[in-house]
């Protein structure tokens, strides 16, 4: 065995190490953020919910924003790679409604850490730009694929932008879970039924070429 090998072999567990130490401190920054806010969360705090040094988090994440920063582009990059949990439906109405109630439910369970995106994000125009930086918008491929089906059974005209399409259902997830849950304190099933009438207008639109 060379020496080079077995640096490499002592160099792995603490690869391991650094990598669990990274994901506690992810973890228990996301919940300690979501109880506490951003303002009322310490570092300290962190650390002691991960079981790590509070040093730990200007060594890889350099400040509290950076590991705000860290959990953010992680929260989206999950959001965009989440799976659908149904199977694709035969009309457009009905693959919207059931794409929504996904992301809703995803949305939902993050209610908390949304309100302190949005907010810090408003107020705090150097966190603004860096989110900006590490997060660009593209449309989701499964969304996409659903909808490349359903055009070829009829169901979109031929002259559609589906990633304008997606783009929308996305943003109008986003926003209205933000604003009647977030904000106006709707519950969930009121939420998602704001959010499908909204599918049901927006289906009826986009199929009205092929009704004439």
């Amino acid at each position: 065995m060379t020496a080079s090998a077995t640096r490499s072999e002592h160099k792995t567990p603490r690869r391991r190490d650094r990598e669990t130490t990274q994901e506690n401190l992810l973890q228990a920054g996301l919940e300690v953020f979501s109880e506490y806010g951003y303002e009322g969360a310490t570092t300290k705090m962190i650390a002691q919910r991960a079981g790590s040094n509070e040093a730990l988090i200007s060594r890889y994440f350099q400040s509290k924003e950076g590991l705000l920063l860290a959990i953010i582009v992680r929260y989206i990059s999950e959001k965009k790679e989440m799976r659908l949990t149904y199977p694709p439906r035969e009309t457009l109405e009905a693959e919207f409604c059931s794409y929504l109630h996904c992301r809703v439910e995803q949305d939902v369970r993050f209610k908390d850490f949304i309100r302190i995106i949005v907010s810090r994000a408003a107020t705090d125009p150097t966190l603004f730009d860096k989110i900006r930086q590490h997060v660009s918008y593209h449309p989701d491929p499964q969304l996409m694929e659903r909808l490349k089906i359903l055009q070829k059974k009829g169901q979109l005209p031929l002259p559609c932008d589906l990633h304008q399409i997606c783009f929308v259902i996305g943003f109008q997830s986003f926003a209205t879970v933000f604003m009647a849950h977030i904000i106006m304190g709707k519950d969930k099933d009121e939420t998602l039924a704001t959010l499908q009438d909204f599918a049901r207008v927006y289906a009826c639109g986009l199929m009205q070429p092929l009704m004439h």
